[in-house]
């Protein structure tokens, strides 16, 4: 994966000041510590979307590394589901209540877009899930 990421070229279209902040451990997510609280975890260590395990994995990294924002590949089906029972209970679904969500049933500061139509968004993966007969969890 380091080298596939080397090949993309990202790093090196970034400006130079970002450029000289990106470090790339090789470690084990799961067990990585670094020395000092990281900007940002981005977790996609998962064969599929939505596994069992997701959530507590992610968990587990941010208590190892302590980013002040996170993102993990899925989180929008994991929000979803977290939230059915308020939006069940009547609760628009806003970016309000994602935000909440992410704070109070997910636990995560989380990386949550703005200004695009979060919430939108959300559901119409969510929808795309079930079309397809995969599990929203």
């Amino acid at each position: 994966m380091i080298g596939l990421f080397h090949e993309s070229g990202a790093v090196e279209s970034l400006p130079e000041a970002l450029r000289g902040k990106i470090e790339i451990v090789e470690a084990d997510a799961l067990l990585w510590q670094p020395s000092a609280p990281v900007d940002f975890l981005y977790a996609d260590i998962w064969l599929t979307l939505a596994e069992p395990e997701t959530l507590d994995q992610v968990r587990r990294m941010q208590a190892n590394v302590r980013a002040r924002q996170v993102y993990f590949w899925g989180q929008e089906i994991t929000l979803f589901a977290r939230a059915a029972a308020w939006r069940e209970a009547g609760e628009a679904w806003t970016m309000d209540l994602v935000r909440r969500c992410a704070a109070e049933q997910l636990g995560l500061p989380l990386l949550l877009p703005e200004g695009i139509g979060y919430p939108e968004m959300i559901d119409r993966v969510v929808a795309s899930r079930r079309l397809r007969g995969l599990p929203v969890r």
